[in-house]
């Protein structure tokens, strides 16, 4: 998919994604002494919370492409979870400038298990307290700024996959796959496997083959598995036994 809503171009959906500061998982950069203190004490870039949380938002802004060549959908539903966690700080924000409450902000994280790069390089000193942060204001400026880009993306994307329902939009790849699995069928080996990088695609894959008439088929995750079939959705042997019953784990 190399467009999708108001962006009609790859170049156009790159350039989006840089114009995004991702503050949500920068909070370091708004304490000044806390860096400098921070710096003091690492032993190495790695220990330094400033370092990783920029570190963080460049790995950041190369898994949302990644999960644009996945799938779209994968795309849409990673954009929809950074957009809640910048828009829930922002609750904070305004709750501890109204209230004056002892709120505080992290880097966190609520992905599926395929980000574990994104996960190791989560904060190690805590919390940051609101309080302690002596650029509030451009913390509040700069958050408002990542919501409103981040969701004429995810926008963009809604009205893409509505298009999509109705049949004028369409997944090039999707399609060129449901092509491939047709010419298979006419061979005396059917089986086919699909491996894909994220657990959102494999969901939509499955879900979109299983609207296309493919009526023998699984998924299997580390969250879940689905099976068109009566096989069990919590044994994943049971599913490895279905597609080869004759192997050297099953006679």
């Amino acid at each position: 998919v190399d467009h999708f809503g108001k962006y009609r171009s790859t170049q156009e959906i790159y350039a989006a994604f840089e114009k995004l500061n991702l503050t949500a998982y920068q909070p370091s950069k708004y304490i000044p002494e806390h860096v400098s203190n921070a710096k003091k004490e690492a032993k190495s870039d790695w220990q330094d919370d400033f370092f990783r949380e920029q570190f963080l938002v460049k790995m950041m802004g190369i898994l949302f492409l990644k999960r644009l060549e996945s799938s779209w959908y994968a795309l849409l539903l990673t954009v929809k979870k950074v957009l809640e966690i910048h828009k829930s700080t922002l609750v904070k924000v305004e709750a501890f400038k109204t209230k004056k409450s002892s709120a505080s902000v992290d880097v966190d994280l609520e992905f599926d298990d395929e980000q574990t790069d994104a996960f190791a390089l989560q904060r190690k000193s805590g919390p940051i307290r609101l309080s302690e942060m002596k650029n509030l204001i451009g913390f509040e400026q700069n958050l408002r700024h990542d919501i409103n880009m981040l969701n004429e993306i995810y926008e963009s994307l809604l009205a893409f996959e509505e298009d999509y329902h109705k049949g004028m939009e369409y997944d090039q790849k999707l399609d060129k796959l449901q092509e491939l699995l047709e010419n298979k069928r006419n061979l005396d080996n059917k089986k086919v496997v699909i491996f894909t990088a994220y657990a959102d695609t494999a969901k939509f894959i499955y879900e979109e083959l299983k609207k296309r008439g493919i009526t023998k088929m699984a998924m299997v995750s580390g969250q879940e598995i689905l099976t068109t079939g009566h096989q069990s959705t919590t044994n994943y042997n049971e599913i490895l036994q279905c597609f080869a019953p004759y192997s050297k784990l099953y006679n």
